[in-house]
């Protein structure tokens, strides 16, 4: 096996696993925290909020860090609000795929690695949609995804 192969291989492998490990954090079946779902369809909508949260509450949760609770357990969890774990989160979750999907593929153009990673997504939304019970399917999550991607293809073009 060529040292070509074997990074053919290795990156190969490395996709699987990543998107296996998005498929444990995504299509797992959750209870939502008011065990309410709540489908966004309009793009812009949770976005809005949660800038509008970060921006005036701040990230850190400050009465979690105030209380008798505070553990090590779960911390920066409950340390940090839902607001930047669900923005910032979403973004950072599909930067690896920006980075493999070129990396892996023969076409490393702009746009066959935009429409993998925007079809990646929406799919995930998809299926959470109609097959995941206590998921939610947001809009939001689809152009939150496609920017970490794309931070992850400006990755890839930067080290190329």
């Amino acid at each position: 096996m060529t040292k070509q192969t074997r990074r053919a291989v290795l990156l190969k492998a490395l996709l699987i696993i990543y998107l296996a490990i998005v498929a444990s954090i995504t299509l797992v079946p959750a209870v939502e925290m008011d065990n309410q779902i709540h489908n966004n369809l309009i793009p812009m909508t949770n976005i809005d909020d949660y800038v509008y949260d970060i921006v005036h509450n701040g990230v850190i949760h400050w009465d979690y860090l105030r209380s008798p609770e505070v553990g090590p357990s779960g911390f920066f969890y409950e340390a940090t609000r839902y607001s930047f774990r669900n923005l910032f989160g979403n973004i950072a979750l599909f930067v690896p795929l920006g980075l493999l999907y070129p990396l892996t593929s023969k076409r490393d153009h702009f746009m066959s690695a935009m429409l993998k990673i925007i079809l990646t997504t929406g799919l995930i939304e998809v299926v959470q949609y109609l097959f995941i019970a206590g998921r939610s399917a947001d809009i939001d999550d689809i152009l939150l995804n496609t920017v970490g991607g794309l931070i992850g293809y400006g990755l890839y073009r930067w080290i190329r």
